[in-house]
């Protein structure tokens, strides 16, 4: 059997050397007497999707020795080979046409063509590996990681329905698998379908709980337990469900998130002091530290609206103004706390700015309780392009640059000639209308103003539930 995969292009060769090293420096040893060919090959097949490239290299080596597995050799090298191609185009191809040569057999011809799907989505050939991935699960319908690519792509593109599809299909064909519910969660709360997030978190941690009592499985990836209880306490509280949500913060560690949203539950109780006492610990904790991460801004922004609205029932209007008048300011599309305002202002005898704020107030709540009914539409009309260009439209006009950009993303998945909304990108992209932006263009535009992220209400309630946060795509390749 021809032994190549040792003297291949110099930078695979390199890099494969390299992982033996650091593998039998860090007590990952061959076991060619333990372990058969086949074994050696499954368990290669786990090393890849869990991208620990030592433990393919020694699996590798092992499946050279062993007469009649060239196509598996072959596979394992290609699948080494498409880590270092970005900076060796010649080690790429290299690993490129190995993976051909594995598709060619019946053993590897399904992982083969993931692998081959998953390189061509890292390129930007969406396209193909769209078409490439297909063709994997044509041969084999339940194959986990063909499913898993496709539910990334899709999520990318802004197709959520279609990658909600294949998140659906990883978590029925595996119960240990605790990212793919997660992600659905998400995705169901973006389209405000708050009681199927419920559900989706609910079974994230039923999951999670099952993989700690069986120990075989503790090496599998997972998502963040203290992150899937604030998500499920999210969606509870959207539902109004605070009794709930406040028993699922009650299992998460102390922090100033768990801190603010537990004062809303409270408050909602009627538990006013121990909601105040909640607020006041979190409000301190933002600001000894006032590095933020997406979500904790948006947890924050709550918290300071809910602050200013406890002292407007207090009738401490002048504290009240100290508040929201910067948090106005921070965020200008927050009909929430502009409404609040509103009140400080009228509390106060200002009546001229308490008018002047109104005639903000009452287009931008309009224009928030429009684009809360049309994802309704957006989620009865799956292929309705134009209903996803005037969701995008809208989230630009209300500061929720994000937002807009996904749901431009959404509608061009639909059609990509939709005049629209290519008009629309293109401003985002700063290109001139008659020029398109650049082909494999992925890179999001910047915000340039604060945006409000709670979905709008008719009017402000007297204890409205806190706003879902976002959480970015980033992980999205790991359903």
């Amino acid at each position: 059997m021809r032994q190549y995969s040792l003297d291949i292009v110099p930078g695979l060769r390199a890099f494969v050397l390299v992982l033996l090293t650091i593998s039998v420096l860090t007590g990952c040893q061959p076991a060619e007497e333990v372990l058969t060919p086949e074994e050696h090959f499954s368990q290669a097949l786990l090393a890849i999707e869990q991208n620990d490239n030592p433990e393919v290299a020694v699996h590798l080596v092992a499946l050279q020795q062993a007469p009649g597995f060239e196509p598996h050799v072959h596979l394992l090298a290609g699948a080494l080979g498409t880590r270092v191609g970005s900076s060796n185009p010649d080690a790429l191809d290299h690993a490129m046409n190995e993976l051909m040569l594995a598709r060619e057999h019946d053993d590897t011809r399904v992982p083969a063509l993931v692998l081959i799907g998953k390189k061509l989505r890292d390129i930007q050939q969406v396209d193909s590996a769209i078409t490439t991935l297909n063709q994997a699960l044509q041969i084999d319908p339940s194959y986990v990681p063909a499913h898993k690519w496709l539910a990334a792509i899709y999520y990318d593109l802004g197709a959520m329905q279609d990658a909600h599809n294949h998140l659906k299909k990883i978590a029925d064909l595996d119960p240990y698998n605790t990212p793919s519910p997660f992600t659905m969660g998400i995705i169901n709360q973006d389209y405000r379908r708050f009681d199927l997030a419920e559900k989706n978190y609910e079974d994230c941690l039923s999951r999670l709980e099952l993989l700690t009592r069986t120990p075989n499985k503790l090496h599998l990836p997972r998502v963040d337990y203290q992150e899937v209880l604030v998500r499920l306490a999210q969606a509870r509280m959207q539902l109004l469900e605070y009794d709930k949500a406040l028993k699922t913060l009650d299992q998460a560690l102390e922090s100033r998130m768990v801190l603010s949203l537990e004062a809303t539950c409270l408050r909602s109780l009627d538990r006013v002091d121990e909601s105040r006492e909640h607020l006041d610990r979190a409000i301190r904790m933002f600001v000894e530290n006032g590095q933020l991460s997406g979500d904790e801004e948006t947890v924050y922004q709550e918290a300071r609206r809910l602050k200013g609205t406890m002292l407007i029932e207090e009738k401490q209007y002048p504290e009240a103004r100290g508040i929201l008048e910067p948090l106005c300011s921070e965020y200008p599309f927050d009909a929430k706390s502009l409404y609040k305002l509103i009140q400080v202002y009228r509390g106060l005898g200002m009546d001229k700015e308490a008018t002047a704020k109104m005639k903000v107030y009452e287009p931008l709540r309009a224009k928030r309780q429009r684009f809360s009914d049309l994802h309704l539409e957006a989620i009865a009309q799956p292929n309705n392009a134009n209903t996803r260009y005037e969701l995008g439209n809208l989230a630009l006009e209300l500061g929720e640059f994000q937002l807009a950009f996904n749901w431009f993303k959404a509608a061009l998945y639909i059609d990509p000639q939709h005049e629209k909304t290519v008009t629309a990108m293109n401003k985002l992209y700063g290109v001139p209308s008659d020029q398109p932006p650049a082909s494999g263009e992925t890179q999001e535009p910047a915000a340039k103003e604060p945006a409000a992220k709670e979905p709008a209400a008719k009017e402000p309630a007297a204890k409205e539930p806190a706003p879902t946060t976002k959480k970015p795509a980033g992980d999205a390749s790991k359903p």
